[in-house]
């Protein structure tokens, strides 16, 4: 029987939990790091609000893979790969451009890529013979954001923070297969991917000598709408029952958003928590004058 909680994650992707308020950063792409490295020469200091994603396949990287372990019923399943920042918006929501700003080039010292190397294991359940998603509960989520000024070199990169999923928040994994993956050998895909990432910076990358200038002091976390991949670009395949879904092939892109937002509970929810504890308190009180 297909539980109640999975047909909601297929239905929509939703967050849940702390209200969670957008907010503007400012980011400082000559900075020192603290000695970490400086991501770009040419391009100035600038604000934004977030911007949009790219799931893997930039040259060299290698693109997402995810590989659910079973094609019926419960199955657990495993994704790692890149997740790129394409673009950085304003608070209307439109591209910022000028001289040098452009993200994913491999133009050393000119231009700069920031990307997410992340691992994502979880358990879900196979809907029908074309559509999986994975039980909220069950994610593991680990993920590093790197700045590179060049994309040929590995060593040229430097490590800007650890992200993480906020336990407050609801996450799915989703795909969705054109063919029916218990009888067929291959065919297209869809997948999906949302959630609130609590972001833990790096030492040196933040104040006045860091990539994350502001604000100050930090607290941020990168809320992915929603990223994945297509039919027109994402295939999957099967080998006895393990299903591997790719994302995406060569020379396509799968594009998502992300928002930074303030992780600082409102009023309201600091009183509900209040009142909590105290509730609490007061049960414990009463169990010891009846003991």
């Amino acid at each position: 029987m297909i539980s109640k909680s999975l047909v909601a994650a297929a239905a929509a992707l939703v967050f849940s939990g702390a209200s969670l308020a957008g907010t503007v950063v400012t980011l400082n792409p000559q900075a020192t790091n603290g000695g970490a490295g400086q991501l770009a020469s040419g391009v100035g200091e600038f604000q934004t609000t977030g911007g949009t994603l790219q799931l893997g396949k930039i040259s060299p990287s290698e693109p997402s893979v995810l590989t659910i372990f079973g094609n019926t019923g419960f199955a657990g399943f495993q994704e790692s790969g890149r997740i790129y920042l394409k673009t950085f918006e304003d608070n209307n929501g439109d591209t910022i451009a000028s001289s040098g700003l452009s993200l994913n080039s491999t133009a050393a010292n000119t231009n700069y890529s920031l990307y997410i190397e992340f691992s994502l294991t979880g358990v879900g359940q196979w809907l029908s013979t074309t559509a999986y998603a994975a039980s909220p509960a069950s994610l593991s989520f680990t993920a590093t954001l790197y700045g590179d000024d060049d994309l040929s070199t590995a060593a040229s990169r430097t490590t800007l923070g650890a992200l993480t999923l906020l336990g407050s928040q609801t996450s799915y994994a989703l795909a969705f297969t054109s063919g029916d993956v218990t009888s067929t050998t291959g065919g297209t895909a869809n997948t999906a991917f949302s959630a609130t990432l609590g972001f833990d910076p790096a030492a040196g990358t933040t104040g006045a000598d860091g990539f994350f200038k502001a604000p100050s002091p930090f607290a941020i976390d990168i809320a992915i709408g929603s990223i994945g991949g297509n039919n027109g670009n994402t295939t999957y395949s099967v080998a006895g029952t393990t299903v591997t879904v790719t994302t995406p092939t060569v020379g396509s892109s799968s594009t998502g958003n992300f928002t930074f937002v303030n992780d600082v509970p409102e009023p309201g929810a600091l009183s509900l928590a209040g009142l909590a504890l105290f509730g609490l308190g007061v049960m414990g009180r009463k169990r010891k004058s009846r003991a």
